[in-house]
């Protein structure tokens, strides 16, 4: 119209001219209106071939213009906080994806290849090959950002996103049921389809208005038979995949089912003719995707660990019930969904419910739509079987015996591309979408009821779009700690360690920080990583152990670690409170003794370069070349075989040149050593090899002896040189501690059944209690010690059927589920014991119980007898039958 426009602006100012200059000119005149008009016309033509007519092209505009408020309406309030707040999900996925979009812009236009950078897992960077890169979100976001900014552009891409989708379907919908309002409705739910809207981190995931377009598009090809079709078909079809490569293969589905049903119920498309223009379609979609599918190609197969990386995650499957109850976040349902009981409670970050006027359409769609339903019906039955996953489940109750097709193809190549089986439900609101404006084109011809139809379909798109709100929709501030901005001032080439270490979680923050400092970072988030991107993390005790547990190995001296990081081009160690908890930060700091470069609210910043004289904290000196900083303990009052927590802290004033050991030792009031504990001060990099200023924990747990007598005691810590071995310095008393006496039982209870069993003069079995149910065995049996002992034994209980011998359960382990060795039993103690063994699945019969004792360290068994002498065979006590 725009175009039609200028060209009429365009006549009446030639005719000014001509009037001007008189009619000198007027073949020239006439030969250019005769070419704009048959240009206009093309134009027109072009409209109203896409449109159906002219005056639909304003129809078509308003439905946009709705769709758009539409969208506006279920993301409020997005549109107000574009600049400052970011569309965001549970888990930080939104922070990786801003990286993703600033990064791809930074590479292209630094002549970089985007697809491996050097910002993330330094020293050696990642491969992007296999991470989600949605390169029509940045394609779009580039030149928006340019005039917007990039945040403002970000947010703004998820309104226009949905918008879009719905105009896309009600295209589609229209050129099925030639109704504009069926169409308009049919738009409307794909537009609004919750589990779609609900991608608040996933903007890779919003933009689905392609895959319509491409089924609208081959539905004209097969019935037309026009190649320009088919070159449009192709074009949006490669659009799919650069949205997103796992959106190509779940669409696939929807699109494959599409043209076999075409073929098949539609003789005319059954043609040579048909068959070259669909290959048309697949080649010129493979020509445009090329240039970024190459890449991801031969990334994933040059990956070793390739099936590591694609693999599907079954429990990310959906509830049957979900899609027709609804979603806690839902505003219209949230209230009543909070009362219902937890097995109906559905509160993931995705919401599957359809909305009941959806439901309904639906299924007068399903009903009435007949010939014209049932291919969608299809795609729709296909979709909701993969999105179920492997085991069905209803109400959150999994039903095992139900079997279920996922099984089926969940191990192949694309299907484990997909990942989680949750997401075939982004593609089921196309068949819902078709089957509710064929429903609603039902209502209005075939209705009495609807007396007004403008009126009808209003209140139809309204409610709809109620049954999709979340309001207010999730968004999260976009903010970056000040001090990052300070960083970006910093001149040189240097990487940065934040912590805690988190792929999956605050190294997403990270990256985003990252568009602010412009620094490489040890981790960050790729979506399948490879498993080389965390060699040097893994090359390095001190860092492979921060990436398991984030906890910073206490035996390690700081100031050597620090400078193996230094020497790595790592120049800050970046504590974040706000992602921490309270004991990773009092760890972290204990072990960094350094005053830290900078502190706020939020982070805790850490110099890695060797520190200075007088930087590190001064202590007692125990040696010429040792200090003692401090110590602490706990608990004060203890009893036998109870542990005691002992932390402490060493530093060097000179070069060492000796290896020392820390001992803790347990002294009585008269002085005597009751128990020492030693280890090796500095662990894999001993005090030998300290130079001046190094600093280490001396961390130990101790255990007290099982047979301390009860009493007072001091805590005292010495350095013993371990060649030779001789205490040097004074020992340093630590504090003092309180042993209980331990609590002991001699005499066996009343009402056991007796038992008539002894294991070499060390333990025996005086009596024993049976218990069966239908589902366990459970026998609590009391062990006596004949003797202390040095070792710790293991007991084995079989189950064993009478018939056959067959043992059908059996339980091995240190007594009281490995908590009480027999090397702490006292002599003539009486141990109780209880063990359970499932017997669920075992079928009814009569079975023999045997109990017995083994040495773990050989396997031998303990010679097993009666009171008189007698041997057990295979040293194997019955200790009874027992009948299911």
């Amino acid at each position: 119209m725009w175009y039609v426009y200028m060209h009429q602006r365009e006549y009446v100012a030639v005719t000014s001219d001509l009037t001007t200059h008189g009619v000198a000119d007027r073949d020239v005149f006439k030969r250019k209106m005769t070419a704009n008009r048959q240009e206009v016309r093309t134009i027109a033509d072009s409209i109203q071939a896409w449109f159906g007519s002219r005056s639909f092209a304003w129809t078509a505009a308003a439905v946009a213009l709705v769709y758009l408020v539409m969208a506006v309406f279920l993301t409020w309030p997005l549109v107000t906080q574009l600049n400052t707040h970011t569309p965001a999900g549970f888990g930080g996925d939104v922070w990786a994806h801003h990286w993703t979009y600033w990064w791809v812009k930074t590479a292209v236009s630094q002549g970089q290849n985007p697809f491996i950078t050097d910002l993330l897992y330094y020293p050696e960077g990642v491969s992007l090959t296999t991470h989600n890169i949605p390169w029509f979100n940045i394609g779009l976001w580039i030149p928006l950002q340019a005039i917007i900014g990039g945040p403002a552009a970000f947010g703004l891409i998820y309104i226009l996103a949905f918008a879009f989708n719905g105009f896309a379907m009600f295209l589609l919908v229209r050129e099925h049921t030639e109704r504009t309002a069926a169409a308009f409705i049919g738009g409307l739910i794909f537009g609004a389809w919750p589990f779609v809207v609900s991608q608040t981190g996933h903007p890779n995931t919003i933009i689905l208005g392609f895959v319509p377009l491409t089924l609208l598009m081959l539905k004209r090809t097969m019935e037309r038979g026009r190649a320009r079709d088919a070159l449009v078909a192709g074009l949006f079809l490669a659009l799919t995949g650069i949205v997103r490569w796992q959106l190509l293969i779940i669409a696939s589905i929807a699109i494959g089912l599409f043209i076999i049903n075409k073929l098949v119920t539609d003789k005319a498309c059954r043609s040579r003719k048909t068959v070259m223009l669909l290959l048309l379609v697949g080649l010129v979609s493979l020509v445009l995707m090329a240039p970024l599918l190459a890449p991801v190609i031969t990334g994933m197969v040059g990956q070793e660990d390739l099936g590591s990386i694609l693999k599907t995650r079954l429990e990310r499957s959906s509830d049957l019930l979900s899609y027709v109850i609804p979603n806690h976040r839902l505003r219209l349902y949230g209230g009543l969904a909070r009362q219902l009981p937890d097995s109906l409670n559905f509160s993931g970050d995705t919401i599957e419910f359809m909305g009941f006027v959806t439901l309904i359409l639906l299924g007068i769609g399903v009903v009435r739509g007949r010939r014209a339903a049932w291919p969608w019906l299809v795609i729709l039955l296909v979709y909701l079987i993969l999105a179920l996953g492997p085991v069905l489940t209803i109400a959150h109750q999994p039903m095992s015996g139900v079997p279920m097709p996922f099984r089926l193809v969940q191990d192949f190549f694309l299907v484990r591309i997909v990942r989680y089986p949750m997401r075939y439900n982004i593609f089921l609101g196309l068949p819902v979408a078709m089957l509710s404006g064929i429903g609603m084109a039902h209502l209005l011809n075939h209705t009495r009821l609807v007396r007004r139809p403008v009126l009808f379909t209003s209140l139809l798109a309204v409610v709809i779009c109620a049954e999709s709100w979340m309001m207010p929709y999730r968004t999260l501030p976009l903010h970056t700690p000040e001090w990052y901005d300070q960083l970006a001032q910093e001149s040189g080439e240097f990487a940065l360690l934040d912590l805690p270490m988190d792929h999956w979680g605050s190294d997403k923050n990270f990256m985003y920080y990252q568009i602010s400092h412009d620094r490489p970072i040890l981790g960050g988030h790729v979506s399948r990583l490879p498993a080389e991107a965390e060699d040097f993390i893994k090359s390095d005790p001190f860092l492979s152990r921060l990436a398991v547990d984030n906890t910073m190995d206490p035996s390690v001296p700081m100031m050597h670690q620090l400078g193996k990081l230094s020497d790595a081009g790592i120049r800050y160690l970046i504590l974040h409170r706000r992602k921490a908890s309270g004991e990773q930060l009092d760890q972290w700091q204990e072990w960094l003794a350094i005053d830290p470069l900078h502190e706020d609210e939020e982070l805790i910043v850490y110099g890695t370069d060797p520190a200075p004289d007088g930087a590190l904290p001064a202590g007692s000196a125990v040696t010429e070349s040792m200090q003692f900083h401090w110590a602490r303990y706990g608990p004060e009052q203890i009893a036998p075989t109870d542990p005691i927590y002992i932390s402490s802290r060493w530093g060097s004033t000179r070069d060492m040149g000796l290896d020392y050991d820390l001992c803790f030792q347990l002294v009585d009031s008269a002085g005597r050593t009751a128990q020492e504990q030693c280890q090796r001060l500095g662990g894999e990099w001993p005090t030998s090899k300290w130079t001046v200023g190094e600093v280490a924990l001396g961390n130990m747990i101790i255990r007290i002896d099982p047979f301390m007598a009860a009493g007072d005691y001091r805590i005292r810590a010495a350095l013993v040189d371990s060649n030779p071995s001789n205490v040097v310095g004074e020992p340093i008393d630590i504090g003092p501690l309180t042993v209980r006496g331990k609590s002991r039982v001699y005499e066996l209870p009343d009402d056991v059944q007796s038992a008539d069993a002894f294991w070499e003069e060390k333990i025996g079995l005086p009596g024993y209690r049976l218990h069966g149910t239908r589902d366990q065995l459970e026998m609590t049996l009391y062990w006596q010690a004949l003797s202390r002992m040095d070792a710790s034994y293991k007991f084995f209980t079989h189950l064993i059927n009478e018939s056959n011998g067959a043992v059908v359960a059996q339980n091995d382990a240190v007594p009281r589920q490995w908590s009480y060795p027999t090397n702490w039993w006292e002599q003539n103690e009486v141990v109780e014991d209880t063990i359970v063994l499932p017997v669920d699945d075992v079928a009814p019969g009569n079975y023999l119980l045997y109990v017995g004792w083994y040495d773990p360290e050989t396997g031998d068994r303990l010679d097993a007898t009666t009171a008189s002498g007698e041997p057990y065979l295979d040293n194997s006590v019955l200790l009874t039958t027992w009948q299911r």
